[in-house]
């Protein structure tokens, strides 16, 4: 079998530079995990092919983590960002 949920999830918030978000994005993360693969199992698959299509369906978790990586800034930085000038 390949990735389960766990360590897709754990792939995925490994490239979050931004630890802070890091509780946050598993928690979505988490959700929406166990709601695909609760649809799955609904559908009648058995719960390592669920497992699997589950993993299969959210694509790779580098990419996924990058992309969210890109979106999650610390706070901080953000307010830096947000503040004209002086």
């Amino acid at each position: 079998m390949g990735q389960t949920r766990k360590e897709w999830l754990q792939t995925v918030t490994a490239q979050l530079r931004c630890r802070r978000a890091v509780p946050g994005v598993e928690r979505e993360l988490e959700n929406h995990l166990s709601e695909q693969y609760n649809a799955f199992v609904a559908q009648g698959c058995a719960p390592e092919e669920a497992e699997r299509r589950t993993v299969e369906s959210m694509g790779d978790p580098v990419l996924a983590g990058g992309a969210l990586a890109s979106l999650a800034l610390p706070s901080d930085t953000a307010a830096r960002n947000a503040s004209p000038p002086n």
